[in-house]
Order: C-alpha cells, then sequence, then structure tokens
C-alpha cells in the first residue's frame, strides 16, 4: 500500500505541475475530496499525504488550508475512534 500511496502522490504532483489536473473550486470538492481522503487515509492508518494533494491543489489561502486539513483529520479520528471502540467491545477477553 506504501507503493500504491507513493505512485499516487508522484503522479498527483506531476499532473498538476503541467497543469492537468484542476479541480473545480466549489464547497462540494472539498467535502467529497476530505470524505474520500480521510476514508483513504483511515483505511491505511496514515494522516495527511492525501488530503494534502487535494486542499493544495484547491489554492486555498493559507488559514483555510490549515482549518481544512485540521477539520478533515479531526472527523477521520473521531470515526476510527468510534469504530475502534465498537469493534473492541465485540472482541471476547
Amino acid at each position: 500500500m506504501t507503493i500504491v500511496l507513493c505512485v499516487f502522490l508522484i503522479v498527483f504532483a506531476i499532473l498538476k505541475l503541467r497543469g492537468k489536473m484542476t479541480l473545480p473550486h466549489k464547497p462540494g470538492t472539498m467535502i467529497v475530496g476530505g470524505g474520500v481522503t480521510g476514508l483513504i487515509n483511515g483505511l491505511l492508518g496514515i494522516s495527511g499525504p492525501l488530503s494534502s494533494a487535494v486542499f493544495l491543489s484547491l489554492d486555498l489561502a493559507p488559514v483555510s488550508y490549515i482549518a481544512s486539513e485540521a477539520t478533515a483529520a479531526s472527523v477521520m479520528h473521531i470515526v476510527k475512534a468510534m469504530v475502534y471502540g465498537k469493534l473492541s467491545r465485540s472482541v471476547p477477553p
């Protein structure tokens, strides 16, 4: 999975630098991007590289970028804590 993630980030960076990848500057893009990257980050146990790539591609102001990253990470960690809590109770001692 680490190799797949690295390849994805390299391809994403190349497409962004060449101007071939642009995401629409709409609130829905941020919600969908944060949700999808949060899900992938939560499944892989990483925090940040994918969401950073998405939020940086939106050309946000620095404060907006940090707030978006923090919100996406907070929601991801809250959901992970809930899932882990639920699954830990279902395993017999």
